[in-house]
């Protein structure tokens, strides 16, 4: 029971009573119903509490959902023109929206992060890219591995969140390889679920483009005083509070190619984010 195994201390508690019931002790067999009673109720709030945590993480998805499908409704980080158009309209629900982030955008540069590290990366993102990417929301996806988890330790990734932003995180708790390598692939606004984090850090591993392109595709955000374009070079990443500020990735050019990695950080500081304190989705 102290350790947490309820299920497993019932079963010990339960066969210790049926033995203490057989040798006819009162005084044992009163003690161990109690504490048979005792874990049958534990194992009973721990049902609810588990039940009630994915009733709330069901209503914050939901919650999410609805805020992606209202901007997709009504701009694309397709065309930066039909943004414009759109943006008056925006205004108001984005700076609702965005007024509860705890990390506001910033793109970095000059980490100087290990050469070695990133290669690792790079090479652990092509391989599972590969093998098991999956497209979704018009990208590819594969889960991170030993490389990713090795360079996110070795540099002290929290670190370098709690050091740009003034939010103290824990060491990311999850990750994802994301890649763009078509002409024409582009992420449109979007806002993230709230279980990837407080904090959201996307590095650039490769970005590769024509010498002569007219535009580059690029890492884009929206709040209540605009958009904010990152152009991100092998090396740069984009810190922010994914579950938020809506963004995006404008289209890929011809010959461009695009590999990235995410990483989504829990804060310190567990303040409560419940949807009680977030503006609702707009009619």
């Amino acid at each position: 029971m102290e350790q947490g195994s309820l299920t497993l201390a019932r079963a010990h508690l339960q066969e210790a009573l049926r033995l203490r019931t057989a040798k006819g002790d009162a005084g044992l067999i009163e003690s161990t119903q109690a504490a048979v009673d005792r874990v049958e109720l534990l194992i009973r709030h721990a049902s609810a509490d588990t039940a009630a945590s994915a009733d709330s993480g069901a209503e914050a998805a939901q919650w999410s959902r609805r805020w992606t499908s209202w901007l997709q409704s009504r701009t694309t980080a397709l065309a930066s023109a039909r943004w414009e158009e759109g943006f008056p309209a925006l205004r108001d629900a984005v700076r609702d929206l965005t007024a509860h982030e705890r990390v506001h955008p910033r793109h970095l540069r000059g980490q100087s992060f290990p050469v070695e590290l990133l290669a690792g990366m790079e090479e652990e993102a092509e391989k599972a890219l590969a093998a098991d990417g999956y497209l979704h929301n018009g990208k590819w996806n594969a889960a991170v591995g030993e490389a990713a988890n090795r360079f996110a330790g070795q540099v002290d990734l929290a670190a370098v969140v709690a050091r740009t932003t003034g939010l103290e995180v824990e060491q990311p708790h999850n990750g994802v390889y994301i890649a763009y390598l078509e002409e024409g692939q582009f992420l449109d606004f979007h806002v993230d679920e709230f279980g990837f984090g407080e904090a959201n850090l996307i590095l650039c591993l490769r970005h590769e483009r024509l010498t002569a392109a007219p535009t580059v595709s690029c890492t884009v955000f929206i709040d209540a005083s605009g958009y904010l374009e990152c152009d991100l070079a092998p090396g740069d990443c984009v810190v922010f509070d994914g579950a938020l500020p809506p963004h995006g990735r404008t289209p890929l050019g011809a010959g461009e190619s695009v590999i990235l990695v995410s990483f989504g950080f829990h804060a310190r500081d567990q303040a409560p984010r419940t949807l009680a304190h977030l503006p609702p989705v707009p009619l």
